[in-house]
């Protein structure tokens, strides 16, 4: 499931297997460097293959992750039982959750010239990484 990276920032990086493609990675990589990360020093990649779940607060603890991005992934698919809204970062066992769109969607929309779902998300990642 563990795609790489080194995860230097503590950060975590969720989506579906079905996500994982080199478009996709591009649409992340562009996301990431917006935010001054680099995906594969500051963050660690997880691949969550269909039809599979993950227990994001076991591996946040495994891997000592402090935010955790989880794209186009839903809140049972990642072992959690409250509601977790697109776009609303959360503070959850001293770790920042934003459950995201799928990579896909976001790409999709920027290809169709709109920019409601990636203006939510970068406003939602400004909340969860604030400028210093």
């Amino acid at each position: 499931m563990c795609m790489g990276g080194q995860g230097e920032k503590g950060l975590g990086l969720l989506l579906p297997a079905d996500d994982h493609t080199p478009d996709a990675m591009g649409q992340l990589q562009g996301i990431l460097q917006a935010l001054q990360l680099d995906i594969a020093r500051d963050a660690l990649l997880f691949v969550v293959p269909a039809q599979e779940k993950v227990a994001v607060a076991h591996l946040a603890r495994q891997h000592r992750l402090s935010h955790l991005l989880l794209f186009g992934l839903s809140t049972s698919e990642c072992g959690l039982v409250f509601p977790l809204p697109l776009n609303k970062p959360i503070l959850f066992q001293e770790r920042a959750i934003l459950r995201a769109p799928s990579l896909p969607a976001l790409l999709k929309e920027k290809q169709e010239g709109g920019k409601v779902l990636r203006l939510a998300l970068w406003q939602a990642l400004q909340q969860m990484f604030p400028k210093s």
